[in-house]
């Protein structure tokens, strides 16, 4: 049995292989992985795909920046940009426009595995399920950060004083709220589904036990957390 330090030393080594450089012609405002490499999400809204041979692949998805970026579990990249759209692609330029939004920008994109997907645009959050149908929500504030919860059913959505947690499913467009004053930049789920976590403009985390809305709070932090990434266990959250 390999020990976990051999582990850790593994794949330290696999990552410092040298692979290749490549410049574009616009700041790249996102990377994600991809099945054979990643994918490479520029400013002037193209996409490059690339693998361990270099660009496989580039085309452009949006007139203006890609603002957010997920890869959904079928290997479908969906982005949103300042163009207004969003848009649902294969990877080999195949695109599916899924709404226009009338020009105003898709700052935030979430997707489950079961294929829903949902975007905000100004100070609304849309939802599309698995057979097209759309239904939307208006927020207090623009949201920072949307987030589906495991079982793909809630969409938590950051914004200007907390979290809501929407189940666009239910016709009263059911949401709780938790509160807390501040600017929450970045929502996750924990693996389970049982608390909420948020980065926040100041440099902290804070979150919520969803059985009794008990509250957790982690200050002190250098500057501001730009990511959070659960590991599988749900035992360890990395900031």
């Amino acid at each position: 049995m390999t020990s976990a330090a051999e582990q850790i030393k593994e794949t330290h080594i696999a990552w410092q292989k040298p692979v290749w450089s490549a410049g574009f012609d616009a700041p790249v405002n996102h990377v994600l992985p991809t099945s054979d490499g990643a994918a490479f999400l520029c400013g002037d809204g193209v996409v490059h795909h690339v693998d361990n041979d270099g660009v496989r692949g580039s085309f452009k998805l949006h007139s203006g920046a890609i603002l957010s970026a997920v890869i959904l579990p079928d290997g479908r990249l969906l982005t949103g940009g300042d163009d207004g759209r969003v848009c649902l692609s294969d990877g080999r330029g195949h695109t599916d426009v899924v709404s226009a939004n009338d020009g105003i920008w898709v700052d935030c994109v979430a997707a489950n595995a079961s294929g829903a997907i949902a975007w905000s645009a100004a100070q609304r959050v849309y939802h599309r399920d698995a057979k097209g149908e759309v239904r939307s929500i208006g927020c207090p504030s623009t949201p920072a950060s949307l987030a589906f919860d495991p079982k793909g059913r809630r969409v938590a959505i950051a914004i200007y004083g907390g979290v809501w947690l929407w189940l666009p499913k239910d016709k009263d467009n059911l949401v709780r709220k938790l509160d807390w004053k501040g600017s929450h930049i970045h929502v996750t789920w924990s693996p389970d589904g049982k608390h909420v976590l948020t980065s926040m403009q100041e440099n902290e985390l804070h979150g919520w036990r969803l059985s009794d809305g008990a509250h957790m709070r982690m200050a002190g932090y250098p500057a501001k957390i730009h990511s959070l990434s659960w590991h599988r266990s749900g035992q360890l959250l990395a900031t």
